[in-house]
């Protein structure tokens, strides 16, 4: 099942990807990090001790030194599991299939000012890309519609991306569709922790986000019904 309908998203973005790029291999995984820790491109770097794109192991490793170096208020580096789909056995365990609760699972995280990180293949081919993925993308909003009668049970992510060929854009995408065409199961997540970071989330329809008092971290809301 899903929760009832609302919309939250939170306030960093991606950094856009350099001119000319930094690393050959690619700028994306810095763009991510840098965008939800406040450093630019070159600070990545030099945090992460080498100018290399950033594969999931070291993103982990990044992660888990940010929290040291007081950068990361909370991270969650293990990505989630849920119980499979036996009828398509036959053919794997497609993630897609698992969308409700990966929906559901990036809800929460986003509600507690958590951002994603997510490994995907840029094309949208799913996974057809080498290695099935090529590219780091942060999501940093969540919406669903809740439950309508005749319509799909689903919600979006709101995807920020750094590549300049899409015009560093953002673009909510439904869940399901995320995770068939762009992969992302694996997500990872973090919250940062940044003393003037006040910024809570913007709200549509009948949410509004605001800071709980129940809670001393700035980056912790509460949904409150709006009358």
């Amino acid at each position: 099942m899903i929760g009832a309908a609302g919309e939250l998203v939170l306030p960093r973005r991606v950094i856009p990807q350099p001119t000319p790029e930094v690393s050959g291999g690619g700028d994306c995984g810095a763009c991510v990090f840098g965008g939800i820790f406040g450093m630019t491109v070159p600070e990545v770097y030099e945090f992460k001790g080498d100018v290399c794109c950033i594969g999931i192991g070291e993103m982990q490793r990044m992660l888990r030194v940010a929290a040291i170096y007081k950068k990361a208020d909370r991270f969650i580096e293990d990505p989630a599991r849920w119980a499979g789909h036996t009828t398509y056995e036959a053919f794997g365990r497609p993630g897609h299939l698992d969308y409700l609760s990966w929906f559901n699972y990036v809800r929460m995280a986003i509600d507690a000012g958590y951002y994603g990180l997510a490994q995907v293949d840029f094309a949208r081919t799913g996974g057809r890309a080498k290695g099935g993925t090529d590219h780091w993308v942060m999501i940093c909003g969540a919406r669903t519609e809740g439950t309508v009668i005749d319509k799909k049970l689903t919600g979006e992510v709101l995807v920020s991306c750094s590549a300049r060929s899409t015009g560093v854009k953002d673009e909510w995408v439904e869940a399901q569709d995320f995770l068939k065409n762009r992969g992302g199961y694996n997500i990872l997540f973090a919250r940062p922790l940044c003393p003037s970071y006040r910024q809570v989330a913007l709200a549509t329809g009948p949410w509004q986000g605001t800071i709980s008092p129940r809670v001393s971290h700035p980056c912790v809301w509460v949904p409150t019904r709006k009358s």
